[in-house]
């Protein structure tokens, strides 16, 4: 298949600093939504922030130059994020060299520049009026955003008029500011706590990520959320409304707001006209950490019949089903009914912020008619029958079994309104505790079958990471890249690399295509369609896609600090987002592997041409000796030629062992890069297989957890109701208390595998000295293993003094061990066999002495002296790099200033000892 071009649809440029985290996938997935709607491609330049401060980002700057009139029709900049650190007329002066596109800014205002806004204002004013007048704080503090950025002064603005409207001071010094981060949160607290000395009765944050901060700090100092500090936030992101106590803050309608970007634009592009302001509602969401407790509404029946206080209770009709009359005549049936279908989807458009349809009327009726006869007949069997089809659907629309049980605990408060027989409620608490069993054996059928496929995947993805690493030929990389492309979902890609940049004239710098895949297939990349205008890629077609609209990403990639080209891929617009930024953060990690290994090709190459240069030379050198010695009666003659040619010869070889020298420096730096790689890379793994051993605690205590507080609630309006009985009484401490010790058992579980990863992996990232015992950190490490110990049948043994006291670097001690264990996996033991393994520690005269042993099959004497050396293995075939006890020996020398030797026999096992000082 070769390059061509296509009708192409109308495409939007989209400027971000970043695609992850809840904000920007919220916003992107508006976009994606409206731009499909629109039939129109979107390439989401991913450049970093303007003027950031950190270089990771700042580098990025430069794919916001590589872009033309002529292969763009309209651009989105969402300039609130990718303009955060920098000043408003910097962020103008950046804006204007896009003059001559349709664009629309989202989050901030600029001159003639079309902006959706949300109405920070209004949403923080209605905030502040809850917080003073339903809970009468008066001491409220203030942690802000950028000075220089218009919705944190916006926000600031709300907070300081609610005050003045309330008739309260404005207390500068209970104002700071800081960043959209939970950083800012932390310092935040402190700074009023610590140096300011502040009193204050609730704490209003700029964001709540800023909210999430300044929650820890607080928790951390024993400050109890809502009672003694309350504390909301802003913007209403997904996963803040978990926190305990649940965060009360201002939703921004993150999905309106990209879907009125595409439109805007859309109508720019058209030529028609557009308000240049385009403001959003925001609505205030309370939750538990403002103090408010949300109450379930137990006077539905009430609502719908319009009854007032004190009058007589009107049944609609008992629980004997031969009452029930037609629905087509039941007007009451029908709108209660109703009633149930809307307190459904208001309480999960909330949830969701969106509006949903996920339960219809029809479906509601049908429930409700089928409970009331199965309170009746106690068909269980038939019941489960009925429900599998609603849970199926449910489960397809991504709905959370959270949000399953409010449908049914809508449909019990009806039916518990409705019931006037003797013993009718108890029927219905009956029927509702089989309903949420069929619920969790559903739940707990499809999360088995969820983790299987998390472990098929993580094999999957393993498997490819490790045979990007061993693999050191860029063709046979890139074949890599095209065979698995089907599991990591990505349509297309494209590698670029820049021939030159010209930092004064972007627009003609030039880039080449190393390898391009499209629609399942690789792209045969001829000379004409080689080299390409970095400004010009888009219009060239390289993105359009056979069928439908596309969702394209324009990453930047580096070496080092040194800019290198792009990665350009597109992804299924019908897939989830966030498994499209998994995918890009996956494949970003290849591709700069692919052109780490690119580089190291090349600079080998350049090794190679000095090197045959240099045997050249002293080959022309050799044949002036020779013909020296022939030519005797020549010699005088040719003597002064003779020394000149000698003298360039010898600068010449001068010159070229300079430059071999250079080569050979930049040849081993670029291997204890590969080195650190390696290192990251076990990280990587270790961190797959943690996540997957802590989803299961911590998914049951989530259902359990779900679960108290659903009963807790029916022992609550029994208890109100005055009908509350023994049996009730008893059933309820039953439940309770099993699902408080699976809470505490299975929360203990998660942490001890949280505590055990993290002092590992913090060990691993930094390289600080401090005390450890050695005894219980060697436990953590081999807690941290668990996962790939538990697919082995090897018992490992530890003798080691139980209050042994290390001061050292325990990531290093972690990093030793590691790879000692994988290498006694990978290489001492056949599959399925069960060896053993001992680590044996003990202390001799101030030296700590490390003795690790294996019963495996030994190392072949004539391969001892070579196992420290880099890129050594025997089992190159299997998929190993041969960089594992290359790492061990540096470190035990270098970093712990130490040594270690190895013996072993074939079938008798191999032995490593280590030593190093005790300080």
């Amino acid at each position: 298949m070769e390059l061509k071009n296509a009708h192409r649809h109308v495409r939007i440029a989209l400027f971000t600093d970043w695609i992850e985290g809840p904000y920007h996938l919220s916003l992107i997935s508006g976009i994606k939504a409206e731009a499909e709607r629109y039939n129109a491609d979107v390439y989401i330049f991913v450049g970093g922030c303007i003027d950031s401060p950190e270089l990771q980002q700042s580098q990025r700057n430069i794919i916001y130059q590589f872009i033309s009139r002529d292969c763009i029709d309209g651009m989105i900049i969402i300039s609130g994020s990718i303009g955060r650190y920098t000043r408003y007329e910097v962020m103008s002066t950046f804006l204007s060299q896009y003059s001559e596109y349709p664009r629309v800014c989202i989050a901030q205002e600029f001159p003639s520049i079309p902006s959706v806004i949300p109405e920070n204002k209004k949403g923080m004013k209605e905030l502040m009026t809850h917080l003073i007048k339903d809970h009468n704080y008066r001491n409220i503090a203030f942690i802000g955003g950028p000075e220089e950025n218009q919705e944190a002064m916006e926000r600031l603005d709300g907070y300081k008029e609610t005050l003045l409207e309330c008739g309260l001071t404005f207390n500068p010094s209970l104002v700071t500011c800081g960043q959209f981060i939970s950083q800012s949160g932390t310092l935040g607290v402190r700074e009023f706590i610590d140096n300011r000395h502040v009193v204050f009765d609730a704490l209003v944050c700029v964001s709540d990520e800023t909210a999430s901060g300044a929650y820890k700090e607080l928790i951390d100092r024993g400050i109890n959320i809502p009672r003694d500090i309350a504390v909301t936030g802003f913007d209403n992101h997904e996963f803040y409304k978990y926190l305990t106590p649940s965060l009360s803050t201002v939703r921004q309608p993150l999905g309106e707001i990209g879907k009125k970007a595409v439109e805007l634009v859309f109508s720019l592009i058209q030529g028609k006209d557009v308000p240049l302001r385009n403001y959003l509602p925001t609505e205030f969401i309370k939750r538990e950490s403002c103090g408010c407790s949300l109450e379930e509404n137990n006077n539905m029946y009430n609502k719908v019949c319009g009854l007032q206080k004190g009058e007589p209770e009107k049944r609609i009709r008992g629980i004997d089903t031969s009452l029930i009359p037609e629905k087509t005549h039941d007007n009451d049936f029908r709108l209660m009914c109703e009633h149930i279908q809307n307190e459904i989807k208001m309480k999960i458009a909330s949830a969701y912020c969106y509006e949903t349809d996920i339960i219809t009327f029809q479906e509601v009726e049908y429930l409700m008619d089928t409970f009331l006869r199965h309170v009746e007949k106690n068909e269980s069997v038939q019941l489960k029958r009925i429900l599998d089809p609603f849970f199926l659907r449910w489960s397809g629309c991504n709905l959370e079994p959270t949000y399953w049980l409010i449908i049914f605990l809508e449909c019990k408060t009806s039916l518990l309104s409705l019931t006037q027989i003797s013993g009718g409620q108890q029927k219905i608490e009956e029927l509702f505790r089989l309903i949420h069993y069929f619920m969790m054996e559903y739940i707990d059928r499809n999360h088995g079958e969820y983790r299987l496929y998390v472990e098929r995947e993580i094999i999957s993805f393993r498997y490819f990471a490790e045979m990007m690493m061993i693999e050191t030929k860029i063709e046979n990389i890139f074949n890599l890249l095209r065979q698995d492309f089907s599991f990591v979902g990505i349509k297309s890609l494209y590698i670029l690399k820049y021939t030159k940049i010209i930092p004064d004239d972007l627009g003609n710098t030039m880039v080449e295509l190393l390898f391009a895949y499209k629609n399942n297939e690789q792209i045969v990349i001829n000379r004409d369609n080689q080299f390409y205008k970095a400004n010009k890629l888009i219009s060239e077609d390289l993105f359009i896609t056979e069928n439908g609209h596309s969702l394209s990403i324009i990453e930047p990639l580096f070496i080092g600090n040194d800019h290198y080209g792009f990665a350009l891929f597109n992804v299924s617009i019908h897939s989830d987002l966030l498994g499209e930024i998994m995918q890009r953060t996956f494949l970003i990690a290849v591709v700069r592997i692919t052109l780490f290994i690119h580089q190291l090709q090349n600079q080998s190459g350049q090794l190679q041409n000095r090197a045959d240069e240099l045997a050249a030379a002293n080959k022309l050198m050799n044949m002036s000796l020779l013909e020296r010695d022939k030519a005797r009666m020549e010699i005088q003659k040719l003597n002064d030629e003779l020394e000149g040619r000698v003298k360039q010869r010898t600068a010449e070889l001068h010159k070229a062992n300079n430059e071999l020298k250079n080569t050979l420096a930049e040849l081993r730096m670029t291997q204890n890069e590969l080195i650190q790689s390696e290192k990251m890379a076990a990280l990587g793994g270790l961190v797959a297989g943690i996540s997957h051993e802590i989803n299961t605690p911590i998914g049951i205590t989530l259902t359990s957890s779900t679960y108290l507080e659903d009963i807790t609630n029916e022992l609550y309006m029994l208890y109100m109701s005055e009908k509350l009985t023994r049996r009730d009484m008893e059933n309820y401490l039953a439940n309770a208390l099993e699902s408080a010790r699976l809470i505490k058992e299975h929360t203990l579980r998660a942490t001890e595998l949280i505590g055990s990863f993290k002092k590992v992996v913090v060990d691993q990232s930094g390289e600080e000295r401090r005390h450890f015992i050695v005894r219980e950190y060697i436990d953590d490490i081999l807690v941290s293993l668990g996962p790939k110990l538990k697919q082995v049948k090897h018992k490992i043994t530890v003798s080691c003094p139980k209050d042994l006291w290390l001061y050292s670097y325990p990531g290093t001690f972690s990093i030793i061990i590691t790879h000692l264990i994988f290498n006694s996996i990978f290489h001492a033991f056949a599959a399925g066999e069960a060896g053993s393994i001992i680590l044996d520690i003990h202390v001799h005269e101030n030296t700590l002495v490390f003795i690790y042993s294996d019963n495996g099959k030994g190392i072949d004497k004539k391969h001892i002296d070579k196992i420290f050396n880099p890129f050594f293995t025997t089992v190159r075939n299997e998929g190993r790099i041969g960089l594992g006890l290359h790492i061990v020996y540096n470190l035990v020398t270098r970093t712990l200033k130490g040594k270690i030797e190895c013996t072993s026999k074939i079938r008798e096992g191999t032995k490593f000892v280590i030593t190093f000082p005790m300080d």
